[in-house]
């Protein structure tokens, strides 16, 4: 084979790619329109927030539920540790779907059968002390204080926080696995009740707001329920979860004091509000970021930093948040100030200026 010369082929290569350069022409990226955006934001929201946060949590809840499994087989402290890990993986993920708790989490009573908080530690004793069996509609029977994921909490911990395997009983044990099946169980609803594959979805309801079939009468009306979703946690946060036990200086009152999981409850529930606003879960989807930053980049910088500065505001506690709310009483009121401006700003400018500019 005849060998072409190197500088005739570098010349070759060089023309050709020169020519093939200068014809490409710079992608047309469609600006699409308010409406345009507004429907995937409702598409995203429903599909990859909300169906993803639920997805996500049946699967760890799953891994909670056979890790309680797999304690009670073995008794041993690794097993132990693997289930509290469990529980904090997955109370991660239900702390952030606290941004929406609107939809079946609400109608069907999930939230307070899973989430009511404090432990009612006299009726545990005197339930544990019988000899019933703990089936599914014996769970179902109980008061949503004595289910969920602080009785298992309770379980796990135990009231000083230190439990060692040797200090579970075997009715202790019975009584975890019964409360994580119940919480898979309801994790497993909330899913459902949201996936596109199952009848009379509420996904559908969302994405198909303002036509026949769905209860919101309008997209307004939807993006009304998610932005007042966001500022109802936000005040839950800062005026319930947090203010009572530090107005008080009752650590009895604290969200998740056995596991000193609180402030991670916190700022996984603020992580939520990011989640929502941004329209993030595991995949990027449209947000309201895309609208406000398209309609009002001004309002858009504040509620964003604003988020932030929220997150970021917890980084200044250094103990457990039962101590906190005597040794630090400065930094925890700090956070609250900051998730409270947070509030103020999605209440009374962010809301009124979709409420305008959202069109039916």
């Amino acid at each position: 084979m005849k060998r072409i010369s190197s500088f005739i082929l570098g010349t070759f290569i060089i023309v050709a790619t020169s020519c093939k350069k200068d014809s490409e022409t710079a992608p047309v990226v469609p600006v699409l329109t308010n409406q345009e955006i507004q429907t995937n934001i409702l598409e995203d929201f429903s599909r990859k927030l909300v169906l993803s946060t639920y997805q996500d949590m049946e699967n760890k809840m799953n891994t909670f539920y056979n890790a309680c499994l797999d304690f009670d087989a073995s008794q041993t402290q690794s097993d132990l540790e693997n289930s509290r890990i469990a529980w904090k993986t997955v109370r991660a993920v239900w702390e952030q779907s606290e941004a929406f708790l609107f939809g079946p989490v609400s109608t069907e009573n999930i939230d307070p059968s899973t989430d009511t908080w404090p432990v009612d530690y006299n009726s545990l004793d005197s339930l544990l002390n019988t000899s019933n069996a703990f089936t599914q509609a014996y769970m179902n029977s109980l008061g949503d204080e004595l289910k969920g994921y602080h009785p298992a909490e309770f379980i796990l911990w135990g009231a000083t926080g230190n439990k060692m395997p040797v200090d579970f009983t075997p009715r202790e044990r019975e009584y975890l696995i019964a409360l994580a099946a119940d919480l898979q169980i309801k994790s497993t609803q909330l899913r459902a009740s949201w996936d596109p594959s199952v009848a009379d979805n509420y996904l559908l309801h969302i994405v198909n707001a303002g036509q026949a079939g769905s209860i919101y009468p309008s997209q307004r009306a939807v993006f009304e329920e998610i932005i007042n979703a966001m500022i109802g946690i936000c005040d839950e946060v800062a005026n319930g979860k947090i203010y009572e036990p530090f107005a008080s200086s009752d650590p009895s009152l604290e969200e998740s004091p056995f596991s000193q999981n609180s402030l991670t409850d916190f700022k996984n529930n603020i992580r939520g509000v990011k989640n929502v606003y941004f329209g993030d879960y595991l995949v990027d989807g449209y947000g309201l970021n895309e609208f406000m930053v398209k309609n009002n980049l001004s309002l858009h910088s504040s509620v964003s930093s604003q988020i932030d500065n929220a997150l970021n505001s917890f980084n200044g506690i250094t103990v457990p948040f039962g101590q906190a709310i005597f040794s630090e009483r400065t930094q925890v009121q700090h956070v609250m100030t900051q998730i409270n401006s947070l509030k103020a700003t999605l209440e009374n400018q962010l809301l009124p200026f979709i409420q305008q500019s959202i069109t039916e």
